[in-house]
């Protein structure tokens, strides 16, 4: 399972256009995108119960919100033009978890943990 370009293009031309109108009329698109997405992390999902025990079980469990809070934010943009999520490992052995942001050009991978 792989991410298709037409996800990775959804969200180029989301961070071109991140505005309601272009966003509701490109719905479909996003949707389309976000299943994609979401069938690639349950696949990582499953390779990585091969050596380690998520307590994440899904992909769509694992996602961030596409909508942006503005409430405190400098940034007013509505929609964070980006996938991200994180992956909870099996407690309370085993600690720390995963961390994931796919966007074009700045995708990242981080574990651990967060204010330990």
């Amino acid at each position: 399972m792989t991410i298709e370009k037409s996800s990775l293009k959804f969200l180029k031309d989301l961070s071109k256009n991140n505005n309601r109108d272009w966003f509701n009329t490109h719905k479909a698109d996003y949707v389309q995108a976000q299943e994609n997405v979401i069938q690639f992390l349950n696949a990582l999902i499953n390779k990585m119960n091969e050596h380690d025990r998520l307590e994440t079980r899904t992909g769509k469990e694992s996602l961030y919100r596409i909508y942006n809070d503005v409430r405190f934010s400098e940034d007013k943009t509505p929609y964070n033009p980006r996938f991200a999520g994180h992956f909870r490992r099996m407690k309370p052995r085993l600690r720390g978890g995963y961390y994931f942001w796919i966007k074009p050009g700045e995708s990242r991978v981080g574990c651990g943990f967060t204010l330990p």
